[in-house]
């Protein structure tokens, strides 16, 4: 049994395009974004259960070297989306080279499974996000990066949605992260 996690009006691919102007905001660019996500809501999760997550899109600079990082989490969604993001799989800062102008697309996906649930409950998964370094090529980067951030504490007892955020290190008016489309799903 499955469950596709979406919720009212939520898109399944959107050109939602986020253009980060503070280098210190975290800031919600998924299809539905803060406003309307996919939602696990209570009830839904059960000890063994499986979290599977893809996001799609494209990004963007023109600037000299800035970082962008990109951050799944869940987050308290009654909709619209409140309080504060549990992060599933982040990146540290990846460094992007000046694009001239053209999106240069980038994939990750991620798979969790649920060992305990409740207030307390618990998520053990990684991922994997491929970046573009070109239109042809591209780095693959687990995420989380590190043994000790792939456990993840959360409250499975009010709605969460899945949200995807990101940070750019620097201003830019060409500094453009896309989220072309996100899918996901939760078995048994």
């Amino acid at each position: 049994m499955y469950q596709v996690i979406t919720a009212p009006a939520f898109p399944m691919v959107d050109d939602a395009a986020v253009n980060l102007t503070n280098s210190t905001t975290k800031t919600m660019f998924n299809p539905g974004g803060a406003a309307n996500p996919g939602v696990i809501w209570p009830g839904m999760v059960k000890a063994g259960s499986i979290l599977e997550i893809q996001a799609w899109g494209t990004i963007n600079t023109s600037g000299t070297t800035p970082t962008f990082i990109w951050d799944l989490g869940l987050g308290q969604a009654t909709p619209p989306a409140t309080g504060t993001n549990v992060s599933l799989a982040a990146t540290t800062a990846f460094t992007l080279t000046n694009q001239a102008n053209v999106a240069w697309p980038w994939r990750l996906n991620y798979s969790g499974r649920f060992t305990v649930t409740g207030t307390a409950a618990s998520i053990t998964g990684d991922g994997v996000i491929n970046i573009a370094t070109s239109l042809t090529a591209f780095t693959p980067r687990w995420i989380p990066e590190t043994i000790a951030l792939r456990t993840v504490t959360l409250n499975v007892n009010i709605p969460m949605g899945v949200v995807l955020a990101g940070t750019w290190s620097a201003t830019g008016t060409t500094n453009i992260a896309n989220c072309n489309g996100l899918l996901a799903v939760l078995h048994g």
